[in-house]
C-alpha cells in the first residue's frame, strides 16, 4: 500500500462485517504497518540460506552449548548433528593448543567482538586438519551475549598450496634437497650457533665427475636420476641436523654443523663425512635399465662464527674441490690458504693476458727437431710471454689463468707446441 507521502509499505489487513448503532452492516477495517516484520523475515531467510553455505558452521548458546550445526559441518567433521547438539565444541579439539591459546581468545573475543585465525581440529575419524575459524558474539539489546556463531573453514588445501610454494622457493626441483637460497640461510644460522658455542663447522663441496658426458651420452633423464640418487646418498650418510644442498648442475654441498672447538678434531671429523661421501657415491648406480658407475671430486673447508663470509666460505670449498680434480678426482682435498695467493695470482694473469698482445709481450720462437740420425725434420712454434712485472711467465700458470670455472678458455695454446 502506499503512505500518505507516496511511500510504499507492507500492510497487514484484516477485514469484518459489524452492525451500528442503527442496524447496518458496516465493514470494519484494520491495517498495520508490518514493513519491519517482512523485513525480518527476508533477513531470516538469508540467513538460512547462508547458515546452510558451503562453509562449516555452528551456533552455541552463552553457556557454549552447541545448539545448531549446518550440513557442511558434519560433511567437514564427520558428526552428524544429533551427535553433537547439546556438547561443548571442545569435543572437537585437536590437544594441540593449550590453555593459554583458548585463554587468548576469549579474550579477544570479549574485547574487540570477533576472534579469527588458525587452529587445528580434529574429526570424528580422528584425523587432525588445519581450520580458518571466525568466532563471534550474538548480543540482545540490552548488550548481553546470548549467542556465539562459529564459522570453520577447512585450510588443508591451502596449506598444501602453501607447502609447494615453500618447496619451490627453497627446495631443489629435481631432488627435493634444499637449494642454495636455503642452504645460505642454513649457513647464517650455523655461524650464529658456532660463535655462540666457539665450536667449527664445515662445508663439503661435491662435482659429479664426469656428469656431462652422462648428459650428453644417454640424455636428461638418467642425469636427473642420477642426481635423485646422489642426493639420496649424500642425505642417508649425515647427521640429524646437517644439511645437504644442491647449488645446481651437478654441483652438491653438506654443511656440517656442531663440530668440535678444536680446528684438528674438526678437520677429523669433517674428513671422515668425506671419505663416506666418496664411497657412497663411488657405488653402481641403476639408471633405469642403465648401469652406472660414477665418482665424485669433494672439497672441504672449515668455519668458526663470522669469521669468514659465507661467500667466501663456498669459494674456499670450491676452490678446494677444483684442487681434489686436479689431483685426480675421486678425492678429499682441504681449504689451504695458499690457494687463495694462488687465485688471486691466476685472476691477475688472466686480466693482464687481455693486453699482451695489445701491448706486444707475446714473442714467437722456433725450436728446431731432429731424428735419430741427425736429420733435421722439422721445428716447434713456441710463443712466449714476457710479462713486464714478472718477467717470463711459464706455460702452465698461463694454462691455469686460462680456465674458467668448468673448462679451459678457448685462449689455451700459449706456450704449446705445434709441429711443423
Amino acid at each position: 500500500m502506499l503512505k500518505f507521502d507516496g511511500q510504499p509499505f507492507w500492510a497487514h489487513l484484516e477485514t469484518a462485517t459489524a452492525q451500528d448503532a442503527d442496524g447496518a452492516t458496516v465493514l470494519r477495517i484494520v491495517i498495520s504497518d508490518i514493513t519491519e516484520r517482512k523485513r525480518a523475515d527476508a533477513d531470516l531467510r538469508i540467513a538460512a540460506v547462508a547458515f546452510e553455505s558451503q562453509h562449516s558452521m555452528m551456533v552455541t548458546n552463552a553457556h557454549h552449548l552447541i545448539l545448531r550445526v549446518n550440513r557442511a559441518f558434519t560433511e567437514v567433521t564427520g558428526y552428524a548433528a544429533e551427535e553433537v547438539i547439546g556438547k561443548t565444541p571442545g569435543m572437537l579439539s585437536s590437544g594441540l593448543h593449550d590453555a593459554h591459546f583458548f585463554r587468548t581468545m576469549w579474550k579477544t573475543i570479549h574485547s574487540t567482538g570477533i576472534w579469527q585465525g588458525e587452529i587445528f581440529d580434529r574429526r570424528k575419524s580422528g584425523e587432525v586438519y588445519p581450520t580458518w575459524l571466525t568466532i563471534s558474539p550474538v548480543r540482545d539489546g540490552a548488550g548481553t551475549v546470548t549467542h556465539y556463531v562459529a564459522t570453520h573453514f577447512d585450510i588443508t588445501e591451502r596449506k598444501k598450496a602453501d607447502r609447494k610454494i615453500a618447496e619451490m622457493a627453497f627446495f631443489d626441483i629435481v631432488t627435493g634437497v634444499p637449494n642454495r637460497a636455503l642452504l645460505l640461510d642454513h649457513m647464517k644460522q650455523a655461524m650464529t650457533v658456532s660463535e655462540r658455542n666457539k665450536t667449527f663447522g664445515a662445508v663439503l663441496f661435491i662435482d659429479l665427475d664426469h656428469f656431462k658426458t652422462l648428459n650428453d651420452t644417454l640424455g636428461h633423464d638418467p642425469g636427473d636420476l642420477l642426481l635423485k640418487a646422489v642426493a639420496q646418498r649424500l642425505v642417508a650418510g649425515i647427521r640429524e641436523g646437517d644439511t645437504v644442498a644442491r647449488l645446481g648442475g651437478d654441483e652438491f654441498v653438506i654443511l656440517l654443523e656442531n663440530l668440535s672447538a678444536n680446528i684438528d678434531e674438526a678437520a677429523t671429523q669433517t674428513e671422515v663425512v668425506g671419505e663416506k661421501v666418496l664411497a657412497a657415491l663411488a657405488r653402481p648406480y641403476l639408471l633405469g635399465a642403465v648401469d652406472h658407475r660414477g665418482t665424485a671430486s669433494v672439497g672441504a673447508t672449515l668455519f668458526r662464527g663470522h669469521e669468514t663470509s659465507i661467500d667466501n666460505i663456498l669459494k674456499q670449498a670450491d676452490m678446494a674441490m677444483y684442487k681434489a680434480k686436479e689431483a685426480g678426482r675421486t678425492r678429499l682435498h682441504f681449504f689451504d690458504p695458499a690457494m687463495q695467493i694462488l687465485v688471486l695470482r691466476r685472476a691477475e694473469l688472466e686480466a693482464s693476458l687481455r693486453g699482451a698482445l695489445r701491448e706486444s709481450q707475446l714473442e714467437l720462437h722456433y725450436q728446431p727437431q731432429f731424428a735419430g740420425d741427425g736429420k733435421l725434420i722439422g721445428s716447434e712454434a713456441l710463443l712466449r710471454w714476457r710479462h713486464p712485472v714478472h718477467g717470463t711467465v711459464a706455460p702452465a700458470e698461463v694454462h691455469s689463468a686460462c680456465r674458467t670455472d668448468r673448462a679451459h678458455s678457448g685462449a689455451g695454446g700459449l706456450g704449446s707446441r705445434k709441429r711443423l
